[in-house]
Formats: C-alpha cells, structure tokens, sequence
C-alpha cells in the first residue's frame, strides 16, 4: 500500500510539474506572439516609411529633371543672347568705321 502511495506521489508529482512546464510553455507562446505582433508592426512602420522615401525620392527626381531642362532653356537663352549682342557689337563697330570714313 505504502509502494502504491509512493507511487501516486510521484504521478502527481509529474502532473504538476507537466501543469507548470505547459502553463511556461504557453505564457513563452503569449510573450513570443506579442514580440512577433510587435516585430510586425514595427516592420509595417518600417515598409511604410520605405515607402514614403522612395515617394519623396522620386518627386525630388522629377523635380531635378524639370530643374534641368529649365536650365537648359535657360542656356539656350544665354547663348542666343550672346550672339545677339555680339551681333549688335559688330554693328556698332561697323557703323563707327563708316562714320568715320
């Protein structure tokens, strides 16, 4: 009887030491899944920030290329005022020659 008693200690022993590792086990599973919630959001965050970034990066780059051409339009300006007024340099020049003939 006393070997039977020995016995059904150490069955209830197990049982609350297998109610203790699997009341562990699933508060690790609670505390691992709110990491992975947490992870999740933060890698939301994360994406969403990315793709704000590249948004904004290509806005600034169709703004550079608009700058560019605007640039360019100016140059062309530039140089055809030049000419311009290298023309109109001449032209005095030659109009002071014949003046003073």
């Amino acid at each position: 009887m006393a070997r039977n008693l020995d016995i059904l200690l150490i069955l209830c022993f197990f049982v609350v030491f297998e109610y203790l590792y699997l009341h562990f086990l699933y508060a690790e599973v609670g505390r691992l899944k709110r990491k992975l919630e947490a992870q999740g959001h933060q890698l939301s965050t994360s994406e969403q920030i990315a793709r704000d970034l590249r948004s904004r990066e290509s806005d600034l780059s169709e703004m550079l290329t608009a700058k560019e051409t605007q640039l360019d339009v100016l140059r062309m300006r530039l140089d055809e005022a030049d000419r311009l007024l290298e023309l109109e340099k001449q032209r005095i020049v030659d109009l002071q020659t014949e003046r003073d003939r």
